[in-house]
């Protein structure tokens, strides 16, 4: 088996303005990561102040379908938007569109980093990422939208041709994230469908 599958050419650099080993435990994250304080050597620790880590609620095969459905999700909902509705916040008063499609590809960048370091090396201990201050550092207010789908695209396309060349066992590799501690790669790519789902639906939410 080659794990692999021939992408390592699509190994992207680390993203723009990425902070890493970050150590004030007060650090304010978005959705995307577990809160500051977790144990990184437990096998779970909460991933959201109050629930542990648990087994995937997907299998394989549906994790695969659900990451690979994303893309198109995201374009039908830009689809013949104005500069203007991309930029309307949500209605809760966060981000519209124009923060969530860039905030998605710069996290994608990371899932593809840390699975190919978790398929190459015995159980990595993952570098710690500050996503707080990445919608300042990256300018995504300012960014343009099809173009940063574009890019999200291209690296969702390399990570699921990556995960579907993994045979069963391979799934079960394991990584030390920074936040939740010991966890497998199925862990991982599960949380990455929960992660597009609540962006999926905020955007309709700010499209609205």
């Amino acid at each position: 088996m080659t794990i692999l599958g021939g992408s390592e050419d699509v190994v992207p650099d680390v993203p723009r303005g990425m902070s890493l080993g970050a150590e004030d435990a007060g650090a304010r994250y978005r959705q995307d990561d577990a809160p500051p304080g977790a144990d990184p050597d437990a096998p779970t620790v909460p991933s959201d102040g109050s629930e542990p880590v648990g087994a995937p609620t997907r299998d394989v095969s549906q994790i695969l379908a659900t990451l690979a459905v994303t893309p198109g999700e995201l374009a039908r909902l830009i689809e013949g938007q104005s500069d203007e509705a991309l930029a309307q916040p949500a209605s809760d008063g966060e981000w519209g569109v124009v923060e969530i499609v860039p905030h998605l590809r710069d996290w994608e960048e990371v899932y593809l980093s840390w699975i190919h370091r978790t398929l190459e090396e015995d159980v990595p201990r993952l570098d710690d990422v500050d996503d707080s201050l990445w919608a300042i550092e990256h300018d995504y207010a300012n960014e343009d939208v099809p173009g940063a789908l574009s890019r999200f695209t291209e690296l969702r396309q390399a990570v699921g041709s990556l995960l579907e060349e993994l045979e069963p066992d391979a799934w079960q590799r394991e990584m030390i994230h920074p936040r939740l501690g010991r966890i497998t790669l199925h862990q991982l790519a599960d949380r990455m469908c929960d992660h597009d789902a609540r962006h999926i639906e905020q955007a309709r939410d700010a499209l609205a």
